[in-house]
């Protein structure tokens, strides 16, 4: 029914097809692989949540309004630093409308309760009370107590709350640390994408994804598989176990007195949001629940494998473990120091032995012993990890380096350290690529043979310890848990998990490789390894020209505290091109120029010093070694969504058929494909949304008719639109010819800057320049430079 025209409820006559909600964009590529036609939609996301596509007009934002609420008060009850503004001599109306205008830049609900109080101080002639009015701000987690207390005669109290009644419940609910089972979630949104189609003409994108999944359209019909930026399987990997190589030692001295998890104190620490209810994971729960693409669809985000989202998969994980997870001989320290036979309550939080020992890097140690608050990223994670809840994961080699984001994005009050790994274990930045090289193209083997361990350097590859310890002659006590950030502390040298069947062990996403070449396909893996590597080294070479800023900003925020306080960086892209920043506090400006983050090189000349030194790392030294890590995690699962798709493409049709492949995932991801798949002669053939969409912007998308169903997407034309290029030049994929890579095709290919004289991703070009001559073309990275 919701795939229908309908009558408008307003104009009365015959709507046109509903809009679809839920990615930013959608790009249409067309190409050939292997003989095969394929139409390839790749859509770009923002990691919205579901309830939120759902409200009015698919606004993804609440819409904020004051409403009076006569059982909170007590006005001395906000802090005067915390007030927004203050007015007096004014009625009730007029007090509500100014603070509505104060309040219509202030984007701190998630994190701060709003509130106008009005005191009467006289009538006016109209009998109307007039008094003073004043906006403050308390912290939405010590509400309602913060304002609660006895009203002063004459006052009233106006909170600025969701409009959206449902929407508030479900996220009160949520950050409040209730778990909303999946099955209360999808009726809710079922509820809301009824009305959201009747008032707004708007369907969520699952809705025509299954309505393209349709049977039907007999023999001849396009073949369709679904992509997905979602968690890989349990029935994807099998454990790999090397009795020759003993369980992980006690973390290193240096590694155990790295300091306790900070509280969350900022706006940007704070989120209690449990990571459940994202659309992308509804998604995918939907899908799977389609008889019609049963088999047909492949999450390729391995960087939480063995962790999971849910109490089945997490058993199924549990289940590859034959036996049991191993003894933990940081655990068993524990236990045997506090006289507990027992493991299941050591990891909570610090002992009061903590209290007081000081900060080894400047950062502030909790006073209390009271749990922090544990938060997840909400585009990889779906629940709140407790260790003493939930068993440990499976140990990864994906997990174990998939911290970084978290750390990086999410959670940088928990404390983990890869600089101990870099400065013992890696050494220099040849070896760093050599590793990686090995692990994700090659076999685990091979990639641990570039690391120099030893009984004295495996306890350094320790990212995180169970144990605080800040000096050798403390006491130990338990570190905490970190709300389940650091999933695997150790690096799995002897136990991990491996691409099922492989032998030597690979990776998951190295198995991928090796199943796309096994289907001939070699010179595609090979230039996607040549994009990967070139990817990744511009991120390697110069951190700060990650173009969503998000390096940047980690960079400041550990590095430059003072200045990160100071400025507004709520969009990390946006700032990260600017010259000057005004300080919030003051007159001044800020020159970003000045501030650079180390490349590759500079930084293992400081991991070098650190290993020296033989001391604890500082704040510096981790988020260097954090951004690096996240460098090749980040474009891994780029590089796993290329593999993915040629597999899926040669699996779900022959030569000569044709095959549609969706992909769904986060927009940096998502604009990767689009630049692989279009250096490999691929032709964009329509784009429908935008990047960046204004707050109150339905997001909506008018679909063309060439996305209302799997054959419109194949064009009597076809031929016509297919680059006049050599077999070669696409990747071989019309001939076949899959062995070789010839000369002519560049590695990574993409727009090239005139002034660098490089091939560079289409993200490292802005529009202007890319629709510029290529003799006159310039890259970001260029620019800003002729700009210093």
């Amino acid at each position: 029914a919701a795939a229908m025209p309908r009558k408008d409820g307003a104009g009365g006559g015959m709507s046109s097809i509903p809009k679809v909600a839920g990615p930013l964009w959608m790009q249409t590529l067309r190409g050939e692989l292997l003989g095969r036609k394929v139409a390839l939609v790749c859509c770009g996301e923002a990691h919205e949540d579901c309830i939120d596509l759902t409200r009015n007009n698919s606004v993804p934002l609440p819409e904020l309004v004051l409403q009076r609420d006569d059982t909170a008060g007590g006005a001395v009850a906000i802090p005067k630093q915390r007030w927004l503004g203050q007015k007096k001599g004014v009625t009730i109306d007029q007090a509500r409308n100014w603070a509505t205008h104060v309040l219509s830049s202030w984007d701190e609900f998630d994190c701060e309760q709003a509130a106008l109080v009005f005191t009467t101080t006289k009538t006016n002639r109209a009998g109307k009370p007039v008094g003073t009015a004043f906006v403050g701000t308390v912290d939405r987690d010590a509400c309602p107590g913060a304002l609660q207390g006895e009203l002063p005669p004459g006052t009233a109290v106006f909170l600025l709350n969701d409009a959206d009644a449902e929407a508030a419940q479900y996220q009160d609910l949520r950050l409040s640390g209730h778990e909303v089972a999946d099955d209360d979630l999808d009726a809710l949104i079922a509820t809301r994408k009824r009305r959201l189609l009747e008032e707004s003409n708007t369907e969520l994108f699952d809705d025509w994804l299954l309505r393209l999944a349709e049977p039907g359209g007999g023999p001849a019909k396009p073949a369709l598989r679904v992509v997905l930026e979602g968690a890989v399987t349990p029935d994807e990997v099998e454990l790999h176990v090397d009795p020759q190589i003993g369980e992980p030692p006690i973390a290193d001295p240096r590694i155990r007195a790295i300091d306790i998890d900070s509280d969350t104190d900022s706006e940007d620490d704070y989120d209690p949001d449990d990571g459940t209810g994202t659309y992308l994971t509804y998604l995918q729960r939907q899908l799977e629940a389609a008889p019609a693409l049963r088999g047909c669809i492949q999450t390729i985000d391995p960087r939480i494998l063995g962790d999971a989202e849910d109490d089945k998969t997490t058993a199924a994980f549990q289940s590859l473990q034959v036996g049991g997870p191993p003894p933990d001989a940081e655990l068993a320290a524990l236990a045997s120091e506090i006289g507990d036979t027992g493991t299941s309550g050591i990891s909570d939080s610090p002992t009061s032995a903590v209290v007081g020992t000081g900060s080894q890097d400047g950062a502030e140690t909790s006073g209390t012993n009271a749990p922090k608050t544990p938060k997840t990223d909400r585009s990889k994670k779906g629940r709140i990890k407790s260790e003493e809840q939930d068993p440990m994961p499976v140990p990864s080699w994906e997990a174990y380096f998939g911290a970084s984001g978290d750390l990086l994005y999410y959670s940088p009050h928990v404390k983990a350290d890869y600089a101990q790994l870099f400065a013992h274990c890696v050494q220099t930045p040849a070896a760093l690529r050599a590793f990686f090289h090995e692990l994700y193209f090659g076999t685990v083997n091979a990639a641990v043979a570039k690391l120099q361990l030893s009984p004295d350097t495996r306890p350094l590859a320790h990212i995180r310890s169970a144990i605080y310890q800040p000096t050798p002659n403390a006491p130990i006590v338990p570190r905490g848990n970190a709300g389940g950030e650091v999933p695997v502390k150790a690096a799995p040298i002897n136990r991990y998990l491996k691409a099922k069947g492989s032998d030597p062990p690979r990776l998951w996403v190295s198995g991928l490789v090796d199943s796309v070449e096994r289907a001939g396909l070699g010179g595609l893996v090979q230039r996607a390894r040549q994009w990967f590597e070139t990817a990744v080294n511009s991120l390697l070479d110069d951190p700060k020209s990650d173009p969503e800023g998000d390096y940047f900003k980690a960079w400041l925020r550990e590095c430059h505290p003072e200045i990160y306080k100071d400025v507004d960086i709520s969009d990390p892209a946006a700032f990260r091109r600017r010259r000057w920043a005004p300080s919030d506090t003051g007159h001044h400006k800020y020159d970003m120029n000045k501030i650079t983050i180390p490349g590759v090189t500079d930084a293992f000349k400081e991991f070098a010093a650190l290993a020296k030194d033989g001391r604890v790392s500082n704040k510096r030294e981790r988020v260097l070694a954090q951004i690096i890590v996240d460098s090749y995690q980040l474009r891994m699962v780029d590089l796993a969504s290329i593999l993915a798709i040629a597999q899926a493409v040669v699996a779900a049709a022959a030569e000569g058929e044709r095959c549609v492949v969706v992909y769904y995932g986060g927009a940096d991801h998502a604009t990767s494909l689009v630049d692989f798949w279009e250096s490999e002669g691929w032709v964009k053939t329509g784009m429908v949304g935008k990047d960046e969409w204004e707050d109150r912007e339905p997001r909506g998308l008018k679909l063309p008719a060439y996305l209302r169903s799997l054959d419109a997407l194949f064009p009597a034309k076809w031929d016509r639109l297919q680059p006049k290029v050599s077999a070669g030049a696409v990747g071989a994929s019309a001939s076949g010819d899959t062995d070789e890579t010839p000369a002519a095709s560049a590695p990574g290919a993409g727009p090239k800057c005139a002034a660098c004289q490089l091939c560079k991703p289409r993200r490292e070009f802005n529009n202007a320049q890319l629709k510029k001559p290529a003799t006159k073309r310039r890259c970001r990275k260029c620019i800003e430079g002729a700009i210093q």
